[in-house]
């Protein structure tokens, strides 16, 4: 397998990724373990769990995935509740910096041009989910955020990738798995699962994975989320991460950060 381990996240790592150069960068120890300890916790036992509203068996933590706003009135919700649910999930977090504010802080440092929270027709978006995958698993997918505009045309983007700090893992299971391709709509539109599971792709209708990331507590790893994408079913406990999309406009413009 390719290494994809990174000593630090650095600029040349994103604009490898954005030109497709790369599948995946593994950073392990972003976050200690004892603090991914106690702030798992926290938004666990706080907050609680909730699950996708289009996507069953993916469980979530706060606030809403741009992803699940398939309606004016869902979409309405989702700016609704953008600034408050960042703000509950950092107080959370006290006294350490949260995991996902991290982040933001080293991309608008590595990046010359800096990075900001996505503005969608002059709203707000949400950003950092963290994601909860309890003995279930996410099925082959893409994300674009082209597809979840629905044809706005509000942000115009040139490359999009994902990334998840790991807060905790499962004994077994839970990978990431990447595939080195990404469909047209026509083409994923005809590898997709029946209904109610049709936010997937048909694993049978795919080749086989180019990548299996098995992550660690603490660990930062990114990846083309453009990509076919999944996560093998997670067994024996919880696997937790705090998640995000980071949209690339050029390499002279700042980064888009939401979820």
């Amino acid at each position: 397998m390719t290494e994809i381990t990174i000593p630090d996240l650095d600029q040349a790592t994103l604009e490898a990724m954005f030109q497709r150069q790369r599948l995946a960068a593994q950073f392990h120890e972003f976050v200690r373990a004892e603090e991914c300890a106690i702030v798992s916790d926290r938004l666990i036992r706080r907050i609680g769990v909730d699950y996708y509203r289009n996507a069953p068996g993916v469980g979530k933590i706060e606030g809403m995935a741009f992803f699940e706003a398939t309606s004016d009135a869902a979409r309405a919700e989702y700016f609704a509740r953008a600034v408050d649910s960042m703000q509950n999930l950092r107080e959370a977090c006290r006294p350490y910096l949260s995991p996902i504010d991290k982040m933001r802080l080293l991309l608008d440092e590595i990046w010359p041009s800096g990075a900001m929270i996505a503005v969608n027709e002059g709203r707000k978006m949400f950003f950092g989910l963290p994601r909860v995958f309890e003995d279930s698993g996410a099925f082959p997918h893409e994300d674009k955020l082209r597809r979840d505009l629905c044809g706005s045309t509000a942000i115009s983007l040139l490359g999009q990738i994902a990334f998840n700090v790991y807060l905790r893992v499962s004994k077994s299971g839970g990978e990431l798995e990447v595939w080195d391709c990404s469909l047209s709509d026509e083409e994923y539109d005809a590898r997709r699962l029946p209904k109610p599971d049709d936010y997937g792709l048909d694993r049978s209708k795919l080749p086989p994975s180019s990548l299996l990331v098995d992550p660690h507590v603490g660990d930062l790893i990114l990846f083309r989320c453009e990509n076919v994408h999944a996560v093998r079913p997670a067994k024996g406990g919880v696997r937790l991460t705090w998640s995000g999309f980071i949209g690339y406009q050029g390499p002279d413009k700042p980064l888009l950060l939401w979820s």
